[in-house]
């Protein structure tokens, strides 16, 4: 059976190429495109030398970010205010991971491909240890590796008591650490788990939970709580009391940490403030009358780069979407979001129904859940990182979907 197809080098250069890219991006981000042409060129190599035929898993969700590409494209006519540096940067970062993760994957190479990104989030927890065990290590560490300008942000996290780890930014952080807490929460649900391996998941999602609110991001602290709450009425379903003491520890959880917590009452005067939104308010009011002027095609892809200088991005991606590229550029990428999304929720309410093992969709949904729902609030649309994940995890989806539909 396809379950039990052993990974052959093939898979495991797969595999190491994807770590390899996102450790690349997240420790050497002063060189992100250098490290990018290193992993395409290896997973070219893999694809051309030892895979040498592949079959691809998401056609139409490729079809679909290219008709984005080309409408793109098409909304620059109508732009005046558009760096093409930005712009091909934009592209080749939705291309690149695009290509890297269309691959059918089967169900043994699913799981180590979510294995792999476990693993990653592990070496980001590992790091927000050190900054807890020896933070003058992290400095060193940190100083050798990182520009001037990138280590003073990390210095003034590190010097607020923001947990930041190896990165420059306690919003890198969170983002892992969020997904670190959703993957142990997800092994929770598992049936398959013994006694041990539960005392270590929960260890391990107790103190993740801890750093990351740590980080002080209020988006990944809701999001993780809400989608941990989604995911246990899907478990539960049929047992309301496990929902509702599920719940119960989650507010204590957060009441205790939001009270009795430095970083919590600086989250509390922070919604106490004049500007709860950190300047968001402002930035969505002028997208949005911005956006009415062209309303269908929009000012041209990374337009908001140049007139929204000062906040160099809108937080949000929706708004940034349809503000570059118009409603037909939105309607597009919609679809691109829901149907992965869509999927994974019909095939895990299908695997829990059938008590069947659901762990590797189950994180898959809760990471795109996060990938959406930070885009609210966010960019990780236009930040290399968190697509790669979002298509890490669509990637595994698809071939799922292509498994379910042609026997493969």
């Amino acid at each position: 059976m396809d379950k039990k197809r052993k990974l052959v080098l093939a898979d495991r250069m797969y595999i190491f190429t994807l770590f390899t890219f996102l450790a690349g991006i997240y420790f050497f981000s002063e060189q992100i495109k250098i490290v990018t042409v290193i992993a395409t060129m290896i997973m070219l190599f893999d694809f051309v030398v030892l895979y040498q035929k592949i079959s691809f898993s998401n056609i139409s969700i490729m079809c679909l970010w290219v008709l984005y590409i080309v409408w793109g494209c098409i909304s620059l006519v109508f732009s005046n205010s558009v760096d093409g540096n930005n712009v091909l940067e934009f592209y080749v970062g939705i291309i690149i991971p695009l290509l890297m993760t269309s691959m059918y994957l089967h169900e043994n190479l699913r799981e180590h491909v979510i294995k792999m990104l476990t693993t990653f989030c592990f070496f980001v927890f590992g790091g927000c240890v050190l900054q807890t065990a020896f933070p003058d290590v992290l400095k060193a560490f940190n100083a050798y590796r990182m520009g001037s300008l990138k280590y003073s942000w990390f210095l003034e996290f590190l010097n607020h008591g923001y947990t930041v780890g190896f990165s420059f930014q306690t919003g890198v952080t969170a983002f892992y650490l969020a997904i670190l807490v959703l993957i142990a929460t997800n092994k929770l649900f598992s049936q398959y788990l013994n006694l041990k391996e539960k005392c270590f998941w929960m260890i391990v999602n107790f103190i993740s939970a801890i750093y990351m609110f740590n980080t002080g991001k209020r988006v990944f602290i809701a999001l993780a709580f809400l989608i941990i709450i989604f995911l246990s009425c899907l478990y539960y379903r049929n047992h309301i009391l496990k929902i509702l003491l599920g719940a119960m520890v989650l507010v204590s959880f957060l009441y205790v940490m939001v009270f009795y917590t430095p970083v919590g009452t600086v989250l509390i005067n922070r919604m106490n403030s004049i500007d709860p939104t950190r300047g968001r308010a402002t930035i969505y009011s002028s997208m949005i009358n911005a956006i009415q002027e062209n309303l269908f095609f929009g000012n041209g892809v990374t337009s908001t780069l140049n007139n929204l200088s000062h906040f160099q991005n809108a937080h949000n991606i929706y708004l940034q979407i349809i503000y570059e590229t118009g409603i037909m550029g939105l309607l597009i990428l919609l679809v691109v979001f829901l149907i992965p999304l869509v999927c994974s929720i019909r095939i895990l309410n299908k695997q829990i129904k059938e008590k069947k093992d659901s762990t590797c969709i189950s994180i898959c949904c809760a990471i795109q859940l996060l990938f959406l729902g930070w885009g609210v609030t966010g960019n990780p649309l236009y930040d290399n990182y968190p697509l790669i994940v979002y298509m890490i995890v669509v990637g595994v989806v698809m071939s799922k979907i292509k498994e379910e539909i042609y026997g493969r």
